[in-house]
């Protein structure tokens, strides 16, 4: 069952994330892989929150609050990412997660939003 986020959340980007997650495990089972990205010193300033790859397509995703700004190393590398044939992002909302998957086939035909 997925969460969807609660109304009066402190911490509505990680609620949004966390649902965003389950979603794309359903979605696309077996053919989803999630890194997890630490964090740290050693981490390239600008990487996004996530990185997947779906049915072998390498996804970067930075999860933001709605109305929420990236910075311009985030924004470099988005375009790096792309530049290089990943797809890469911001997203706030599931119009703009759709968006970003567009043309990525789900496991079950029914999971396209």
């Amino acid at each position: 069952m997925i969460r969807l986020p609660a109304k009066k959340n402190k911490k509505p980007e990680a609620e949004f994330k966390r649902a965003a997650v389950q979603f794309l495990k359903i979605r696309y089972g077996r053919h989803f892989f999630r890194l997890a990205i630490a964090g740290g010193p050693y981490q390239r300033a600008g990487s996004p929150d996530e990185v997947y790859s779906i049915r072998g397509q390498f996804v970067a995703i930075e999860y933001k609050a709605p109305g929420g700004r990236i910075g311009p190393k985030q924004a470099e590398l988005i375009q790096e990412i792309r530049e290089s044939g990943g797809r890469a992002g911001v997203v706030s909302s599931w119009q703009e997660l759709e968006i970003l998957l567009a043309g990525i086939e789900p496991v079950q035909k029914g999971m396209i939003g």
